[in-house]
């Protein structure tokens, strides 16, 4: 493992608000059978919404949001 990804993600929010200052939430979708990249994002400060997207080609997904 070389922690790229989790560098990254710790990276994201500085990123975000850099890029999209007038932005205070973010969103994404995580598929449900990629356990290990929903935890990497709920350990960096992302949070489920408790709901799943479904029409999707990939399956259902997490919803998950940056609050900034």
């Amino acid at each position: 493992r070389s922690g790229y990804g989790a560098a990254a993600l710790r990276a994201l929010p500085g990123y975000l608000a850099a890029q999209y200052p007038a932005q205070t939430q973010f969103y994404l979708t995580v598929n449900c059978d990629n356990g290990v990249a929903h935890r990497s994002y709920l350990q960096n400060g992302w949070t489920d919404l408790g709901a799943l997207y479904h029409k999707g080609r990939s399956g259902p997904q997490h919803i998950l949001r940056l609050s900034l």
